[in-house]
């Protein structure tokens, strides 16, 4: 099983949106990571086809995707950012329609729909119209409707965008239980979706690929690098002026600035753990 993407470029008019980028995917969990017009939505919009690339491929176990047609279809589940919902059907009737729209046989359909409510806890919730959830009750009926079929390539933008944290927690466990049989791709701007069960994580940035490795081998990248300091709130605007985005932290003695950089003022003390993804994101996404 594999998913390989050979030079993709993809342009709006004289923005590059994604310039010559290259991976290959394989089974597991990919974070994807990156500030607002990175180029990971213009990423998922090409590897579903339902963005037409100016240069590159994409292959499926060595075959382009436009000579898959409806076969590699099939194999995808896709859940965009914004995604619009059938107001008037209920959240079983809504996945009865993706069901029949993927094909699905109506036995496996019912038995797939009831499992993913039950995951999602949405089953008490399965005959309410769509009009009275949530955000977060919507973005779980989104999610179920991407994972109808057992796809073998799942793009997932934003899944738990509005989904309270318990809730998170579960579908982050989820995904990380199906994706020991296929290749999920997992764009967010919530670092802490991907942090305990990425293999791999991917920094973009202004359509460039930055970085790509384990999360393990990230953290260990910036070693030496995050240094913290117990600051007033001047002190926190006048390093942030000259520093960029920092973290900051209330605790019970006071408050804590944390700054990753390559030189660290001599009055922050140098920090080896606990460093995250989050240190890493600051890193590399100046």
């Amino acid at each position: 099983m594999k998913l390989e993407l050979r030079s993709l470029s993809k342009n709006y008019g004289n923005i590059q949106a994604l310039d010559n980028f290259s991976y290959t995917f394989e089974k597991g969990v990919y974070g994807i990571v990156g500030p607002n017009g990175a180029g990971k939505s213009t990423l998922m919009g090409l590897i579903t086809d339902s963005l037409k690339r100016q240069t590159g491929s994409v292959l499926w176990n060595n075959t382009d995707i436009l000579k898959c047609g409806i076969e590699y279809r099939r194999l995808l589940g896709y859940m965009v950012q914004e995604q619009g919902l059938y107001e008037s059907m209920t959240a079983k009737e809504f996945l009865d329609y993706i069901a029949m729209l993927k094909e699905i046989p109506k036995k496996d359909a019912k038995t797939q729909i009831e499992d993913l409510l039950d995951v999602m806890h949405l089953t008490s919730n399965a005959n309410r119209k769509l009009k009275g959830f949530s955000h977060g009750m919507r973005q779980r009926v989104l999610l179920i409707q991407a994972l109808l079929g057992s796809p073998k390539v799942i793009i997932l933008d934003e899944p738990t965008s509005g989904v309270d944290p318990m809730e998170r927690i579960a579908i982050r466990n989820y995904i990380s239980k199906i994706a020991q049989d296929s290749i999920v791709l997992l764009a967010t701007h919530a670092i802490s979706d991907i942090e305990c069960i990425a293999n791999q994580v991917l920094l973009l940035n202004k359509g460039h690929l930055i970085i790509s490795d384990t999360p393990e081998t990230l953290i260990k990248s910036i070693q030496g690098k995050v240094g913290e300091k117990y600051c007033t709130i001047n002190e926190i605007a006048d390093i942030q002026k000259e520093y960029g985005v920092c973290n900051i932290y209330q605790r019970h003695d006071g408050i804590v600035l944390r700054l990753v950089s390559d030189d660290l003022p001599a009055d922050f003390k140098k920090i080896k753990s606990p460093l995250g993804l989050e240190d890493v994101y600051l890193y590399y996404i100046k």
